[in-house]
């Protein structure tokens, strides 16, 4: 992990994602990060004290189980997302861990500075309840409990 000190840069990521706009709060202390492929963006930056937004490459998110078992969980396709946004509603995830598979730029803000700030910002937590809605329903649909394993590893196969 490395921060880029570019602030052209970090003003092209957030205009190109309309980043601002999710907050009413003014002046967040907006910071780049690059990590590369095998990192894991959440052992220096934890979830619970970092609000991660993804703006360039890929991330694969497992869990571990009590028996050290990984499980695939979900994977960020060069896409927008946001990381940490769960643990800022307080569901600490403490066996998941996310993997970078190609280069990854995250805009991120230091939750220990304005998470008091983001509690009052009425804007931000409209944008996040929007998104964790997203993120949930999502969840629910791709879940069959009573489906086999085998079934399950096709059905990713299949579709993912």
């Amino acid at each position: 992990m490395r921060e880029i000190l570019d602030a052209q840069l970090l003003t092209v990521y957030l205009n190109r994602y309309h980043i601002p706009s999710i907050f009413s709060t003014e002046n967040l202390p907006f910071r780049l990060y690059e990590f590369e492929e095998g990192e894991l963006l959440n052992l220096v930056h934890p979830p619970k004290d970092f609000l991660k937004f993804i703006v360039e490459g890929s991330v694969r998110i497992y869990s571990l189980s009590p028996h050290g078992n990984r499980q695939f969980l979900a994977e960020n396709r060069e896409g927008f997302e946001i990381l940490g946004d769960l643990e800022f509603c307080g569901a600490f995830q403490e066996d998941h861990y996310q993997e970078v598979v190609s280069t990854v730029r995250t805009i991120e803000l230091p939750l220990r500075t304005v998470r008091e700030q983001l509690w009052q910002d009425n804007t931000f937590l409209r944008w996040l309840l929007r998104r964790i809605g997203t993120k949930l329903s999502m969840t629910t649909a791709s879940r069959n409990p009573g489906q086999t394993l085998e079934d399950t590893l096709l059905q990713y196969m299949r579709y993912e």
